[in-house]
C-alpha cells in the first residue's frame, strides 16, 4: 500500500497535452486501486463500473502514448533533415 500511496506524490506538472493525459489517466488509475482495496465495495455493479473505468482509461492511455510517439518521431525526423543540410 506504500507503493500506492507514492504515486499520487510522483507525479510533475507538464505543460504537454498529451503527458497531461496520461498523467490523469493514471491517478485515475490509481484512485481505482484504491477503492477496489476497500472493504464497503461489496456490489457486482461497483466491480462492474470500476473495470470499465479502468478498460476505458488504459484505451486513452494507449491512444495519448501513440499520438506523443507519432509527434516524437516527426520531431526527430524534422531535426534530422536539418542536419544533413
Amino acid at each position: 500500500m506504500t507503493d500506492e500511496a507514492n504515486i499520487h506524490t510522483e507525479f510533475i506538472p507538464v505543460d504537454n497535452e498529451l503527458l497531461q493525459i496520461i498523467e490523469v489517466e493514471c491517478m485515475l488509475l490509481a484512485t481505482i486501486a484504491d477503492i477496489c482495496d476497500a472493504e464497503y465495495r461489496t456490489y457486482d455493479q461497483e466491480i462492474e463500473d470500476m473495470n470499465v473505468i479502468k478498460g476505458n482509461a488504459y484505451k486513452v492511455i494507449f491512444a495519448a502514448q501513440k499520438k506523443l510517439l507519432k509527434f516524437i518521431k516527426d520531431y526527430e525526423q524534422g531535426n534530422s533533415d536539418n542536419s544533413k543540410v
